[in-house]
């Protein structure tokens, strides 16, 4: 990873995803079908750019964010990214960032909608995903 990438890893997951969350239930729309979502949506249209945790080597992406939860958000990209990448989302308007793992990508009018899910913030040698509290855990 540059130094630049390595200087926008401030705060954890929990924090930046909770300001972001908060931003986007102020700001935006709650998803009202609720038989579609474990956890509730907010609109959330916001630039960010994409990292790729795993691949240096990797151009970074530029997005806008569609919505988010509390376990995770969705973004519109121009190119497919692979489901179960692990990537750093970082908000070009601050230096928050959040990891996630990306769990959908469907092609979309102009691009491709990607669902990421938000993952610890810390490395583990497993990179186990954070638990929605709707999910059962075995």
């Amino acid at each position: 990873m540059t130094q630049l990438m390595m200087q926008r890893r401030t705060g954890s997951n929990g924090q930046a995803s909770r300001k972001w969350l908060t931003d986007a239930h102020r700001m935006g729309q709650k998803d009202t079908y609720a038989g579609k979502r474990r956890q509730t949506r907010y609109t959330w249209n916001t630039a960010v750019t994409v990292e790729f945790v795993d691949d240096a080597d990797e151009t970074p992406l530029f997005a806008t964010t569609r919505d988010i939860s509390i376990g995770g958000l969705g973004i519109r990209t121009r190119r497919r990214i692979d489901v179960n990448t692990l990537v750093r989302i970082s908000t070009d308007a601050t230096n928050e960032s959040v990891r996630g793992r990306v769990r959908h990508c469907s092609e979309s009018l102009g691009g491709f909608f990607v669902g990421i899910e938000f993952v610890e913030s810390t490395p583990s040698p497993k990179r186990s995903v954070v638990p929605s509290p709707m999910r059962r855990v075995a």
